[in-house]
């Protein structure tokens, strides 16, 4: 007789954001393919997911894209600042903790794997309470609200870059593994040649791919307008708009698409710099792929931002050109771009010193660490 096959199931759990979402689905995509041997069970067990996640349309359309079955919940928002909202937004945490804890019962998984975010507080309660072990995933240099909350009652608690070990308390260094932050399976497939193809590019001009997220950056938007015709005089501009912007400009060298899905690879393969926010996801995806980025962080100029901090320690380790605060106007975002793409040793440096920082097999580690905490061993 062949070994029985069954299934182990993982409860995901992550939202607010897609930059919440996306790199859980990276794990998950890696996930599915292995046959686990679970110590003292017999045969081999299948990962099963499914993922606790907000009411958000936004969330639910990304993972249904992936096939992943998901449990939404009751969330309210975390605030460090005083509002109204923090009062009945306790009472939505509460409702979220009681429908995680009947979900989790339900469920009976073997672990549960926290991407962050507010949606993420109830569902670690709750696994807590029902004493699951529990992985946390901290994609920010610094940790989110959420994630300080929870990490005291993780099992262990995963960081993208060593020097995040500031940010924890010493009782928690022995949970504490630096794997890096997952990435999406195509992005290192991305081809230069294809993604020239579908933009219609057929001269040698640099490339500038602007982007700032999957519903676009207005404050990004609204610099490009006042210096697009001067850039395109010189170089091709790509520019992922965002749903929900509009500009009139047309130009041989302008190319500009709401949403990048499938291309996505190949314009990033294609470009010579990227101007983005500071989003982990994003950051650490153009950091592998070796591009030299002007980061344009979304949040107050304060080091309480996510995007603010991670821009920060690109900064510092001369990783990427900043701007933010009152430095964020056309003429500075004009002058970064033309310092890097007039400067090839600039040029290679920050692409350097950027990939330098960012592991390309973080998934591996990742997947690697859930798989150990339920007593598995795996083969693909």
């Amino acid at each position: 007789m062949g070994c029985i096959q069954n299934t182990i199931k993982i409860v995901f759990t992550g939202g607010g954001t897609a930059g919440h979402i996306t790199p859980g689905v990276a794990v998950f995509e890696d996930l599915r393919k292995y046959a686990l041997t679970i110590k003292g069970q017999a045969g081999t067990f299948t990962p099963e997911v499914v993922w606790i996640c907000s009411r958000s349309n936004t969330e639910q359309m990304l993972l249904d894209t992936y096939g992943i079955p998901f449990k939404f919940i009751f969330t309210g928002k975390l605030r460090r600042y005083f509002s109204i909202k923090n009062f009945f937004d306790i009472f939505l945490v509460i409702i979220g903790f009681i429908q995680s804890l009947f979900i989790l019962r339900n469920e009976k998984p073997a672990i549960l794997f926290s991407k962050g975010g507010f949606v993420s507080l109830s569902p670690v309660l709750a696994a807590r309470m029902l004493r699951i072990p529990i992985i946390i995933h901290e994609s920010d240099y610094d940790p989110g609200l959420t994630t300080r909350i929870t990490a005291r009652f993780a099992n262990k608690i995963l960081i993208p870059f060593k020097e995040s070990n500031i940010f924890y308390p010493e009782s928690y260094k022995k949970k504490i593994m630096v794997t890096g932050n997952p990435m999406r399976s195509g992005i290192l497939n991305g081809s230069k040649l294809r993604g020239l193809s579908y933009c219609g590019i057929k001269n040698n001009k640099k490339i500038i791919f602007i982007v700032g997220g999957s519903q676009g950056a207005l404050q990004i938007n609204k610099l490009l307008e006042k210096c697009v015709g001067e850039l395109c005089e010189q170089f091709i501009v790509i520019h992922q708009t965002g749903g929900n912007w509009t500009f009139e400009f047309k130009h041989p060298n302008y190319r500009a698409y709401n949403y990048i899905n499938a291309q996505y690879a190949d314009i990033a393969a294609a470009a010579d710099i990227v101007v983005s926010r500071a989003g982990a996801g994003a950051v650490w995806e153009f950091a592998v792929l070796g591009k030299p980025m002007i980061l344009i962080p979304k949040g107050p100029d304060s080091s309480r931002g996510d995007q603010v901090r991670n821009a920060e320690f690109f900064e510092k380790k001369h990783a990427a050109i900043v701007l933010k605060g009152k430095k964020v106007n056309t003429e500075n975002l004009i002058n970064a771009i033309l310092t890097i793409l007039k400067n090839d040793d600039l040029r290679i440096t920050l692409a350097k010193n950027a990939a330098l920082l960012c592991d390309m097999n973080a998934k591996g580690k990742i997947i690697d660490v859930i798989i150990k905490q339920i007593g598995g061993s795996y083969d693909v």
